[in-house]
């Protein structure tokens, strides 16, 4: 994969308010695999380190959700 120097990462707390749910709830989706991967920046197991989203991906991702709720 690559990463162009101009790519926007996003915290999950403006995650969160840009698509109006919890923090707990975006970390669950991406644990499901319904959202998106953040990237890890620092040593992965480690306390000091954090994860962003690229914001290319939220936006691929928010284009492909279907538009209104099936209630078949």
């Amino acid at each position: 994969m690559t990463y162009r120097s101009d790519e926007q990462y996003i915290k999950v707390g403006e995650l969160s308010t840009w698509l109006g749910v919890a923090r707990s709830t975006i970390y669950r989706w991406t644990e499901e695999g319904h959202f998106p991967k953040p990237i890890v920046l620092g040593p992965e197991k480690e306390k000091n380190s954090t994860t962003r989203w690229l914001k290319t991906d939220i936006e691929q991702w928010l284009s492909s959700r279907p538009r209104e709720k099936n209630d078949d």
